[in-house]
């Protein structure tokens, strides 16, 4: 009986210990584990304490081929926006409907074409593919260009006449965005092929052809192939953020006037941004940012309740002395000006004169959304 008591109580003792400990490291909780001074330490921003050394120095008669920087730093663009928190770099911003594949033509003028919001690369194939299935066959290709040309094509309701149709595929103006023209031109049976001519033959079937080709890409499941050959379809960027010593930043859009208009105007209507006036003959847009909105606006409950309903009409008399003059009740100026390599977008600020990151920030806002 001794023994069991004494077995008994060990027992008890060992299992109040364990509790104590237990009770312990559930106080110390993640200090013990994590932190600075941690068992495991977080050191996912350790790399941003890292300290640049001077390379080693060679003797001069000694060969120092060998040497190098394995993981050279570079120099960090001026366009860059640094995340305000950990002073590490942004992502140039998405435009915002890019989570979903969306296909949709676009005109302006005469001229139309096919917007989709994937790469040239992934787009490439997928025409080419939807070409070859519907019985439209390829005479000649070159993704250096993004062309694609189709042979001579008979139509059962022109018996008279033979087409073709020239497809141009080239990178859109917002990112990982392509847009696909196309141009149709039709001969006589007994004539000799013409050279392609800046504006089709026959609008209605490049509308038509625009139409069924639009409507095939929107149901096309082969969108996870991609084309090394189109990956530098159509050049560089169309659009550029440019950034000179001594100049405020600007984007350079390398389109014609009439649609770069037409692009910023979809833009600085998106994204939170309104537009207030535009004056096309000075290219120039009043825009207000929705965000800003007036504070000392009484709230649902406030006008529920009849709180800011009683004030006289001074306040509206005012809003009315300024609504003729759109620079008092807007925030930017966003002005176009058109010069040999392209259209300058610049952005002003009225009232408060704008810092430089913050004229990067609006421009990369008005980027995204270009169209």
């Amino acid at each position: 009986m001794i023994r069991t008591g004494l077995l008994t109580t060990t027992t008890m003792t060992v299992a109040m210990r364990m509790t104590v400990a237990v009770a312990v490291l559930t106080l110390t909780g993640c200090g013990l584990f994590g932190g600075d001074d941690g068992l495991v330490r977080d050191r996912s921003g350790a790399y941003r304490q890292a300290q640049e050394i001077p390379q080693v120095s060679v003797p001069e008669g000694l060969d120092a081929s060998a040497l190098g920087q394995l993981y050279p730093i570079p120099e960090i663009p001026e366009t860059t926006l640094l995340n305000e928190d950990t002073g590490t770099l942004r992502p140039q911003p998405l435009s915002s409907n890019l989570s979903e594949e969306e296909v949709k033509i676009q005109s302006l003028g005469d001229k139309r074409w096919i917007q989709i919001n994937r790469t040239p690369g992934e787009i490439w194939p997928r025409v080419r593919n939807i070409l070859n299935t519907n019985a439209v066959p390829t005479a000649q290709a070159d993704a250096a260009s993004g062309t694609i040309e189709s042979v001579w094509l008979e139509f059962d309701d022109d018996p008279l006449h033979f087409h073709r149709y020239l497809f141009q595929i080239e990178q859109g103006v917002q990112l990982n965005s392509t847009e696909v023209a196309v141009r149709h031109a039709s001969m006589l049976r007994d004539g000799e092929a013409p050279a392609w001519a800046d504006a089709s033959t026959s609008d209605e079937k490049e509308q038509k052809m625009a139409q069924f080709l639009a409507s095939n890409l929107a149901g096309d499941l082969s969108e996870s192939t991609v084309s090394l050959l189109a990956q530098s379809i159509g050049g560089g960027a169309k659009v550029e953020t440019i950034t000179l010593k001594g100049e405020d930043p600007y984007l350079l859009i390398k389109l014609e006037l009439e649609r770069s208009w037409a692009s910023v105007a979809y833009s600085v209507s998106k994204d939170g941004l309104s537009i207030v006036d535009q004056n096309r003959s000075t290219g120039v847009f009043y825009v207000d940012d929705g965000g800003s909105e007036n504070e000392d606006e009484p709230g649902f409950l406030g006008r529920l309740l009849g709180f800011g309903g009683d004030d006289s009409g001074a306040d509206s008399e005012a809003k009315d002395s300024v609504s003729a003059d759109p620079a008092k009740i807007s925030k930017y100026k966003v002005s176009l000006k058109s010069t040999a390599d392209g259209v300058q977008v610049h952005v002003i600020g009225l009232g408060d004169t704008l810092e430089r990151t913050e004229v990067l920030r609006l421009l990369k806002r008005i980027r995204a959304n270009l169209a």
